[in-house]
């Protein structure tokens, strides 16, 4: 269904002059609504009707069309709301030759609406279709009632309340009187048929009502409305702050849930409200510490693909569905040494199972998985996945920190971690069209118990002049999880204290 978004914007304010296009919370007033509009999925065009030059110029720079001006009959203070939308869609139709499905009108005065309520009330129109209504227009239960507190003067000055019950009875409680609805001044869907017959109100036609919280009701038609409607949209964007942050409830895999980062996010994604699913390699701590967490946990190797598919299988059924993958399993030169690799070798010896153990798990492994989390994913509508390299997947390390240390950087973690960077780009432009975002972060140096030497050596290349610790790199993390970051894909974060910016 195509469908059409008019937004009416009248250059003649007599209650508040100019009130259209003077700035509220430093926008104008009339881009507010244009915005919401623009956000809206199910709709097609947003157009301004307005007699002014000036507020044409305002929207076409919000992004709105401004095809016409409005004819003068239709631009005094007693031209009616109905009469400016049938010129408008004749006018649209006219213009562009395209069949409207539906023709949607935001009052600009009201910026307190939701994109969600336009979505909703369009789909209310849709469904209602069936019962042949003609327009569905926003309202909410009345402030005050006919039936208990709005009075009228009689004949003889004294007052009386403005209706009984169908009885004629007196209504004594508020709960007993019938249902008042008021009219609110914010979203209108209408059918275009409608809109062309020789109706001349809204309530000629069958409509019915869409309801919206009180808050959202107020209408800007004099000073201290603007005060009142800057204060409730300052309280809403706050609100819409702290929602877009959050991740309760959100069903979270994390592989590699038992490093020195993994265990840390495992507490902390139960803190914040997510649904964790702890998943590390056979042998390793995993299970004891789902025990200890209260979680479920799986073992998997991440270079089994059989086990990677299996897993996946597990984890879908157990969670219904999944929102983020943190693609945290790798392997380090120090763990390949306990496993009896020797990655501390010149790489004029590097030895090739060392370097290739490396590729299994860092790249390898977070293929499959990409590959396996990514499916599931996609087939639910979309998701965050979170793919974890390293400052030496971007830069090369010094390797002048290491001198006399234990350890070393070695070739396969670079090579492995610097693919893992261009995997999440390659996957981001793949799935961005099923909302599925694909993201890579990359840390600094993780301080675990480190000879104080490496230590200092490694804070002085920082520009924050420390190593980091494991919720140094958590919020960006949560960020990713989070609807804050909807339109980040194909990025690499680097959270490294300035490593890499010396």
């Amino acid at each position: 269904m195509v469908g059409i978004c008019v937004i009416s914007a009248r250059g003649g304010s007599q209650g508040v002059p100019g009130k259209n296009i003077r700035p509220i919370l430093g926008k104008p007033l009339i881009t507010w609504s244009i915005e919401q509009a623009l956000a809206t999925p199910e709709i097609d065009r947003v157009i301004v009707s307005t007699d002014s030059p000036q507020i044409a110029e305002v929207a076409r720079l919000a992004g709105a069309d401004t095809p016409f001006l409005r004819p003068e009959h239709l631009s005094n203070s007693e031209a009616g709301k109905f009469q400016v939308w049938q010129h408008a869609i004749q006018e649209c139709e006219k213009i562009y030759n395209e069949k409207y499905d539906f023709f949607v009108d935001l009052d600009c005065t009201n910026p307190l609406r939701d994109v969600a309520d336009i979505s909703a009330a369009i789909k209310q129109f849709k469904d209602a279709q069936v019962r042949q209504i003609e327009a569905v227009f926003s309202v909410c239960e009345a402030r005050k009632n006919p039936y208990f507190n709005v009075l009228e003067k009689k004949a003889d000055g004294s007052l009386s309340i403005c209706k009984k019950g169908e009885g004629g009875e007196w209504i004594v409680r508020r709960q007993d009187a019938p249902e008042v609805l008021e009219h609110v001044a914010s979203i209108y869907v209408l059918h275009p048929d409608f809109l062309k017959s020789d109706a001349q109100n809204l309530l000629e036609g069958k409509t019915e009502g869409y309801y919206i919280s009180p808050e959202k009701t107020f209408d800007l038609d004099s000073e201290v409305d603007f005060e009142l409607i800057e204060f409730f949209l300052r309280k809403k964007l706050a609100k819409n702050h702290q929602q877009l942050l959050n991740v309760v409830g959100k069903r979270v895999v994390l592989i590699g849930a038992t490093g020195v980062l993994g265990a840390y996010y495992s507490s902390l994604l139960l803190a914040e409200g997510c649904i964790p699913f702890l998943v590390d390699r056979p042998g390793s701590s995993v299970l004891a510490l789902g025990k200890e967490l209260g979680l479920p946990a799986l073992e998997m190797d991440v270079t089994k693909e059989e086990m990677v598919v299996e897993g996946f299988k597990i984890l879908h059924q157990k969670l219904g569905g999944i929102d983020a993958v943190i693609n945290n399993a790798a392997v380090t030169s120090e763990g390949l040494a306990a496993g009896g690799g020797d990655p501390f070798s010149p790489f004029e010896n590097a030895a090739l199972d060392v370097w290739q153990a490396a590729i299994d798990v860092n790249l390898t492994g977070t293929f499959l998985v990409a590959r396996e989390g990514g499916r599931i994913m996609k087939e639910n509508g979309g998701g965050s996945l979170i793919n974890v390299s390293s400052i030496y997947g971007v830069v090369g390390p010094d390797h002048t920190i290491y001198d006399d240390m234990p350890f070393k950087s070695f070739a396969g973690y670079s090579a492995s971690k610097s693919g893992v960077i261009g995997l999440t780009r390659w996957l981001a432009t793949w799935w961005g069209k099923d909302n599925l975002r694909v993201n890579c972060v990359s840390p600094g140096g993780v301080f675990n118990d480190h000879l104080e030497e490496f230590e200092r050596r490694y804070a002085a290349k920082t520009a924050m002049g420390r190593m980091a610790k494991p919720n140094d790199i958590a919020g960006m993390i949560l960020y990713l999880i989070s609807d804050g970051s909807k339109y980040c894909t194909g990025q690499n974060f680097i959270v490294d204290g300035g490593f890499t910016c010396q």
